[in-house]
């Protein structure tokens, strides 16, 4: 509370600033005017009660380009080779067995003959080109000759 020479005019002049977001967070407010500060300004306080949320982030995890069994010969003829010499391996099957063996049998060639998709930026539309050529034009900012 500000008091005008004279008593005759007060004005509120001292706020609690905070974030709009967390505006409902603001329980209870109050001036003490009768607080010892020591200056022309009075004593606020509030009470505020948030509740905090942790975020969770999404993992980039790269996916499999299983297109390319399908467009790239080499590919598709290399992993099909390969699952059929995992599996001709294998002379019995046990029914517990048969589950693991078959999973093993297409994720080891999986791994060995599929790439996985690149970590791509946030945009689509910044392709490797493009982030190799702000590379090289980065590098001689150190140089204003070169620059």
């Amino acid at each position: 509370m500000w008091k005008s020479r004279g008593d005759r005019c007060q004005n509120q002049v001292d706020f609690i600033v905070i974030n709009e977001r967390f505006r409902n967070a603001m329980q209870r407010v109050r001036a003490y005017p009768g607080a010892d500060c020591d200056t022309i300004h009075t004593l606020l306080s509030a009470i505020i009660r948030l509740k905090l949320k942790k975020i969770y982030r999404k993992k980039n995890v790269p996916h499999l380009q299983s297109k390319l069994l399908k467009s790239d010969s080499d590919v598709k003829t290399g992993f099909c080779q390969n699952v059929l010499d995992q599996y001709n391996k294998r002379s019995y099957f046990d029914e517990n067995d048969e589950w693991k063996f078959l999973q093993n049998a297409l994720i080891k060639p999986t791994k060995e003959w599929i790439p996985e998709t690149e970590s791509c930026s946030k945009n689509r539309w910044m392709t490797k080109k493009i982030l190799d050529k702000m590379n090289k034009r980065r590098l001689p900012k150190n140089d204003p000759g070169k620059y």
